[in-house]
C-alpha cells in the first residue's frame, strides 16, 4: 500500500494557538524542506505508521517538538518514523515525546535545544484509543545520532 505524500518547500508555518505544525497520520509521509515552523503546541505529530522528514528546517515550539503516538487501536508492531537532517529544533519542553509507540528517530547534523533539558521522553499513552499490546512483543524506540 502506498503513502499519502505531502511535501512543503521554502515555507513559513506558524501555529499561534495549540495545534501541530504538521501531522503525519497512519501511512502518511510528510517531507518539509528549507522551511521554518513556529508553534505554541507541537512542531509535528506522528501517528502509527506515519513519517515526517525534515530537511534544513528550523522549528520552535512553546511546548514539545514532536509527538509520536499510536492511536485508534492500531497494530502494536507499527513503527513511526522521524528523520531530521540539518536545521535546528528549539523547544520549551521535550524535543520528542513518545507515547506508547514504536519509534525510529534519526538525527543527521541537526541542532537540538530543549529548555527542559529533555531530548526524548517516553510515557504510557493515556489516550483511550491507544494501541493495546496485549502481551505482544514491541520494537520500542530506536534513536540514531
Amino acid at each position: 500500500m502506498g503513502h499519502a505524500y505531502v511535501e512543503a518547500n521554502n515555507c513559513n508555518v506558524q501555529v499561534r494557538n495549540s495545534g501541530y505544525g504538521t501531522y503525519a497520520d497512519w501511512n502518511c509521509r510528510v517531507v518539509i524542506n528549507n522551511s521554518k515552523i513556529s508553534t505554541a503546541g507541537y512542531a509535528g505529530s506522528i501517528s502509527s505508521l506515519g513519517e515526517i522528514h525534515l530537511n534544513k528546517v528550523d522549528a520552535t515550539s512553546d511546548g514539545c517538538g514532536f509527538l509520536m503516538h499510536s492511536v485508534m487501536n492500531s497494530n502494536p508492531a507499527e513503527i513511526a518514523l522521524l528523520e531530521i537532517r540539518g536545521g535546528k529544533i528549539t523547544t520549551q519542553d521535550t524535543v520528542i515525546l513518545v507515547k506508547s509507540a514504536n519509534a525510529d528517530i534519526t538525527f543527521y547534523g541537526a541542532k537540538l535545544v530543549s529548555k527542559s533539558g529533555h531530548l526524548i521522553h517516553s510515557v504510557i499513552n493515556d489516550d483511550s484509543m491507544a494501541a493495546k499490546v496485549n502481551g505482544q512483543k514491541v520494537s520500542g524506540i530506536r534513536a540514531t545520532f
